[in-house]
């Protein structure tokens, strides 16, 4: 979401105060203290 798509939204008749609202919860839903980084080629980078 930005900040652009607010008044279209808005316009639209869609509540963007519980659309934020559900964001918000999501991302709190979703977040994790642990980062976990992938990286396939990881054994390349020592031979650099």
């Amino acid at each position: 979401m930005s900040a652009a798509s607010l008044l279209p939204t808005a316009l639209q008749g869609i509540d963007i105060r519980e659309m934020l609202a559900s964001a918000s919860w999501m991302d709190e839903a979703n977040r994790t203290t642990v980062d976990m980084v992938i990286l396939p080629y990881k054994d390349n980078l020592l031979f650099i």
